[in-house]
């Protein structure tokens, strides 16, 4: 659209060496503590050798939650010569108009995935950056299939819709009601989440085995429920044009990719 008071001259200086030096002159005497004092400095600093937006290095509201530098953005070589920084949004792209937005929403095995992922190469977002894709994560202790419809909707108050929607849940609820009542839920849900985000495609994540149940000591009653599940949400995810993923190399007796609950995977499950 063209602008129809002219273009309006930017009445601001270029930060500078010298325009720097006088900005963190006064910090000193400004700042409460020492703390802030190193902290100011070193954004100031960071944001003239990086080139840095204000909005790539704080938060300038409660939708850029996702913008702004994290601890595991910095790394540093090991001579402790060289900063890397990772830049969250494109220089050229800021509104991520050609990025691919994944969720992944589900329960404490997303939530120990992630852990794991910000401990490798690859970090949170999985190396994916390169192929324009990001990962926001939201992983919950205890999530249930009653959970997802409350928990998209509270994170659609943060974030635009995103492209894909991975869910991985639901091997809580195996055990606390009746087969027939959870495939009911089950398909509840899928309607749920396709009147939430109409326009994202939805990726099931296949429940996963346990080596202990914590609802019941009948191993092979809760895998055969588990599995009728597997394969209830197979069918109906597939039919509704979304993806399903299997973990074929996971079955209730590989205790060597589970941690000692029998329950979430180690580092080498992840």
């Amino acid at each position: 659209m063209r602008r129809t008071n002219g273009v309006i001259k930017d009445a601001r200086l270029p930060i500078t060496i010298d325009v720097l030096k006088k900005l963190l002159l006064p910090l000193p005497v400004i700042c409460k503590t020492s703390y802030e004092e190193i902290l100011f400095k070193a954004a100031f600093t960071l944001a003239l050798c990086a080139f840095l937006r204000i909005g790539e290095i704080v938060c300038q509201n409660k939708k850029t939650i996702d913008s702004p530098l994290v601890f595991s953005d910095i790394k540093v070589d090991s001579l402790n010569k060289y900063l890397y920084v990772k830049i969250r949004k494109s220089k050229t792209d800021q509104y991520n108009r050609d990025r691919i937005k994944v969720w992944f929403v589900g329960s404490s095995i997303f939530k120990h995935a992630e852990m794991s992922a910000f401990q490798r190469p690859g970090g949170k977002n999985l190396n994916l950056e390169r192929q324009g894709v990001s990962v926001w994560w939201q992983g919950l202790g205890g999530f249930k299939l009653l959970n997802i419809k409350g928990r998209l909707r509270h994170l659609l108050s943060f974030e635009d819709p995103p492209n894909f929607l991975l869910l991985h849940c639901g091997a809580s609820d195996v055990g606390s009601a009746t087969l027939g009542y959870l495939q009911y839920r089950f398909k509840k849900i899928l309607l749920e989440v396709n009147e939430i985000l109409p326009n994202t495609k939805l990726v099931w994540s296949q429940l996963l085995p346990r080596i202990k149940w914590q609802v019941s000591h009948n191993n092979e009653a809760m895998e055969k429920c588990r599995n009728r599940l597997n394969r209830l949400a197979a069918k109906n995810i597939l039919q509704g044009g979304g993806y399903y993923i299997k973990h074929p190399d996971l079955f209730p007796f590989s205790s060597s990719l589970y941690k000692s609950d029998g329950v979430h995977l180690n580092d080498l499950g992840n």
